[in-house]
C-alpha cells in the first residue's frame, strides 16, 4: 500500500511541473512548490499509518493486539487511548475541551505509544472517542481477559504525576498490552446499577478476596491483606456507576487486575481516569 502510495506520489510530482522542473540543472520554484506539497501529503501518509490506518488485510492494525476468544476474534488497543493529531486538544484539562475534541472533525482515539494518555472524559464521551475510531470502549470482561497476567510491581502505582503511555516496557501483558494496571483509571463499557451487575448483587465495597470469569469481585473483606487481598473494590450502591478498571499512579498496593471502581456516575471525569478501545473482526 506504501509502495503504491509512493509511486503515485512521484507520478504527481512529475505531472506536476513537467519538463520546466529545472532550468540549467537549478530546481524552479514550480518544483520546490510540488515537492513541498508532495512532502506535506507524505507526512499525512505517514502520520495516519503510524495509528494503524494503512495496515492491509482485516487483521488488526499498527498499536492493536490480536484476540481470538472461541470462534471470534478481536482487536484491543495496545496503549491507553490518547487524542490524535486532528483533536484541537492534545491533552484535554476538562470535559468542555474533551466535547470541543468530539466535535472536532477527524478526531478520535487513538493508541500510541509515548503520548499523554485521553484524560478529563467520561465514560459516555470515552465511547464517543472509539466509536470516531469504529472502534467501541473495552468491555469490562474483555479488560479482564488480556490483563490478567499484568506484572503489577512494576507498573505506576507510586509516582508524582501520569507518564506518557508505554513508559514503563516492563508493566504488559502477556498479550503484549500495555498500562492496563496503573498510571489511569480506564473506563470500560460497563454500569452498575443499584449495586447490581450483570443481573446479580456485588459484594460490599472492601479488598477483593475472590471475583467471577470477568474479573468482578464477588467476595471481598475489608481487612486490608486477609486471605491475600489488597486489591481494592469502591461500590456506590444508589444509582448509576460507571465501572473503572486498573487504579492509578497512586494507588499503591489498592491497584491490579482486581481493582475495580463503581463508585461514580458516568459523566464523572478527573485527572486520573483514562480509558481504551477495542473492536471486534
Amino acid at each position: 500500500m506504501i509502495r503504491t502510495t509512493i509511486i503515485v506520489l512521484v507520478v504527481i510530482l512529475i505531472t506536476s511541473v513537467g519538463v520546466h522542473a529545472f532550468d540549467g540543472g537549478v530546481p524552479t520554484r514550480a518544483f520546490g512548490s510540488a515537492l513541498q506539497s508532495i512532502s506535506s501529503a507524505w507526512s499525512s501518509i505517514v502520520q495516519r499509518a503510524q495509528v494503524g490506518r494503512l495496515v492491509a488485510g482485516k487483521g488488526c492494525e499498527f498499536g492493536e493486539v490480536e484476540i481470538e476468544i472461541g470462534e471470534r476474534r478481536y482487536c484491543v488497543d495496545r496503549f491507553e487511548a490518547s487524542s490524535s493529531s486532528s483533536c484541537p486538544h492534545q491533552d484535554p484539562s476538562s470535559v468542555l475541551e474533551t466535547e470541543l475534541n468530539l466535535s472536532a472533525r477527524g478526531c478520535e482515539a487513538q493508541s500510541v505509544e509515548g503520548e499523554m494518555p485521553w484524560r478529563h472524559v467520561s465514560q459516555t464521551q470515552a465511547a464517543v472517542a472509539c466509536q470516531n475510531a469504529d472502534k467501541e470502549l473495552i468491555t469490562p470482561e474483555m479488560w479482564y481477559h488480556v490483563a490478567r497476567d499484568t506484572p503489577r510491581d512494576v507498573c505506576i502505582l507510586e509516582a508524582n504525576a501520569i507518564h506518557l503511555t508505554g513508559a514503563r516496557p516492563a508493566c504488559v501483558s502477556g498479550y503484549g498490552v500495555y498500562d492496563l494496571v496503573g498510571n489511569v483509571w480506564e473506563w470500560v463499557d460497563g454500569v452498575v446499577e443499584d449495586g447490581m451487575y450483570a443481573d446479580r448483587a456485588l459484594p460490599d465495597a472492601g479488598h477483593v478476596v475472590r471475583a467471577d470469569d470477568a474479573g468482578i469481585p464477588t467476595h471481598t473483606t475489608s481487612m486490608r491483606g486477609e486471605l491475600g487481598a489488597y486489591e481494592r473494590f469502591w461500590l456506590e450502591r444508589d444509582g448509576a456507576r460507571g465501572i473503572m478498571r486498573g487504579g492509578f499512579f497512586k494507588s499503591g498496593e489498592d491497584a491490579g487486575v482486581y481493582a475495580l471502581h463503581a463508585g461514580s456516575p458516568p459523566s464523572f471525569s478527573s485527572a486520573a481516569v483514562g480509558f481504551r478501545c477495542m473492536r471486534q473482526l
